[in-house]
């Protein structure tokens, strides 16, 4: 990378020799393995969380990049569809009805590779969606969260997953209804969740503090 295109802030990847590098100044790098290659043709935005999956069905990957922009609801959505990048929404391409529900604070692809889940909104205001990968405008909304701004979302599938974020936020769905964990509450930022089976790690920002769950 060139002076002045970086921070880089996440990655997403299939394997060590497929992976996606995102950042500041429209950057988005590929790896192969061997080499980096800078893709183009993207907007010049400042990405900041992906998600994605290897799709048989196209021979490559199906990925979606969050990032922000200028203007008071500075957020938006593009996709990569195996064989291009499309936006799908921004302060010119409208999706939701409200625009405030257009910065997407995390993403996460479900384990049976139907389903992609978004948190989009503010600190006290924003939704979580579940779309269904294939025919994006299918979807609903799963929650209007006031807690705080959601910034990672993981689990075991559709229907039992974590969201964390902002102010201590944890969220769990497991399928019809969501519950809050106020005892883990706080004035700090949950930055990661990772769930697998019934044991859950959450990253704290402040003093690197990792929280271990165990569901009974």
């Amino acid at each position: 990378m060139k002076n002045g295109e970086g921070p880089l802030y996440h990655i997403w990847g299939s394997s060590s020799n497929n992976m996606y590098f995102i950042g500041n100044n429209g950057t988005i790098v590929y790896y192969d393995g061997e080499n980096f290659k800078k893709i183009s043709g993207v907007p010049n935005f400042e990405y900041y969380c992906i998600d994605g999956i290897e799709d048989p069905d196209i021979y490559g990957e199906r990925i979606w990049v969050g990032f922000l922009n200028s203007g008071p609801e500075r957020g938006g959505l593009i996709f990569y569809n195996g064989l291009e990048w499309q936006t799908l929404w921004s302060n010119d391409i409208q999706f939701f009805s409200d625009p405030v529900y257009r910065t997407v604070g995390s993403i996460w692809t479900t384990p049976e590779e139907k389903w992609v889940v978004f948190y989009t909104g503010g600190h006290t205001d924003g939704i979580i969606t579940i779309h269904n990968q294939e025919y994006f405008r299918d979807y609903h909304i799963q929650k209007k969260n006031q807690g705080g701004f959601i910034r990672s979302i993981d689990g075991n599938d559709v229907n039992d997953f974590f969201a964390v974020g902002d102010f201590n936020n944890v969220v769990h769905y497991n399928g019809k209804t969501f519950k809050y964990y106020p005892e883990l509450s706080g004035h700090s930022r949950y930055v990661s969740v990772s769930q697998k089976g019934n044991i859950v790690y959450i990253a704290n920002m402040s003093g690197a503090i990792i929280y271990k769950g165990i569901r009974n």
